[in-house]
């Protein structure tokens, strides 16, 4: 027993304890600033650290990024489905929206990041021909078509289900370095709200390299 006591109370011992609860501290700190809680993905505080590490990486390293793809989602008509299934099954509903986007995400080779309410950002660093093939993949050429539905039973959209709309852009590398993460958030929101005039349950890609006004 005596011998017992004398591991516990050893140095060593005592540093592994404490290390393995910092650890958990860290992990749970992390999670609770940057992991949203309903959908258990990352959030839009990681989003813009996400953004802000890229930007700073491109300053400092001096390394060519040929540039930065950002996608904004939006959850068509979701108002309306928590008016007809109540807000119980609106959470389970962004569950299952954010499980899909992100393992689409990780097929595209981007992250998934929950921006808030019904809307979601799929982010990431890309070469121009990343960014070609990428818009090349079925899932993308059928949501730019506007065939982007869920199998979530929506009895008040106009397919009955549930359908996402979404804008996107690359953002070049003089753009990222002159902008913050809400600057080209709204670029990529501008290109979804032409999708929700397009009639929704579709992607609308800005044609050009964006460019935009510097915005630190």
């Amino acid at each position: 027993i005596a011998s017992n006591a004398i591991v516990l109370a050893s140095p060593f011992f005592l540093s592994m304890i404490r290390k393995n609860q910092v650890e958990r501290l860290s992990d749970s700190l992390y999670e609770e600033i940057y992991q949203d809680p309903l959908t258990e993905i990352p959030n839009r505080k990681c989003f813009y650290a996400h953004y802000d590490e890229i930007r700073e990486l491109n300053k400092k390293s001096g390394e060519s990024f040929d540039g930065y793809v950002v996608f904004f989602v939006d959850v068509d008509y979701f108002k309306l489905y928590n008016d007809s299934y109540g807000h119980d099954k609106g959470d389970e509903c962004l569950k299952e929206v954010a499980q899909r986007l992100q393992m689409l995400a990780k097929s595209l080779g981007l992250s998934c990041f929950r921006f808030g309410g019904e809307e979601f950002i799929l982010a990431g660093l890309k070469t121009k021909k990343e960014w070609e093939e990428l818009q090349n993949n079925d899932v993308i050429v059928e949501w730019v078509n506007g065939a982007m539905s869920l199998p979530i039973k929506h009895e008040r959209a106009p397919l009955g289900l549930i359908t996402l709309s979404a804008g996107a852009a690359f953002i070049v590398p003089s753009v990222i370095y002159e902008n913050n993460a809400i600057a080209v958030t709204k670029l990529a929101d501008q290109f979804l709200y032409k999708s929700k005039k397009a009639g929704r349950s579709k992607l609308t890609v800005a044609s050009t390299y964006s460019i935009l006004e510097p915005q630190v």
